[in-house]
């Protein structure tokens, strides 16, 4: 008898599926936002790569320092950005640092909606 009153217990199902539902939406829309926020982060870091290996190698092919690249190529729309070139210890490599402030597509939680991103390049002075 007790078998028969534990099945009849458990065999209703009489509940609701609107929590599960919920929590798969939030959880989709968190997921979604993070996704967006990487890939907005990977791109801003690969542009500032770019940049940094254009002025490596404007550097070192002798037509100038990184104030006169900018200045021939346009000043590009990053936020505080800070370019620096300098040689490396053999004097025939230019290493190129570019710095910028990446600001979350998204408004997330503050401490991650921006943060300071660095790219590094190098090119060899040929001759």
């Amino acid at each position: 008898m007790n078998s028969f009153r534990l099945h009849k217990l458990l065999g209703n199902e009489a509940g609701s599926i609107a929590p599960l539902g919920i929590g798969l939406f939030l959880f989709s829309i968190i997921f979604s936002l993070t996704t967006v926020s990487a890939v907005s982060m990977f791109i801003f870091q690969k542009r500032l790569t770019t940049l940094a290996e254009s002025t490596a190698i404007f550097v070192a092919g002798g037509s100038g320092d990184a104030e006169e690249f900018l200045n021939l190529t346009g000043k590009p729309n990053f936020e505080s950005l800070q370019l620096a070139t300098s040689f490396a210890g053999d004097q025939a490599t230019v290493m190129a640092k570019a710095c910028a402030m990446w600001r979350a597509p998204v408004v997330t939680v503050s401490e991650f909606a921006k943060t300071n991103i660095c790219a590094q390049a190098a090119a060899r002075v040929g001759g």
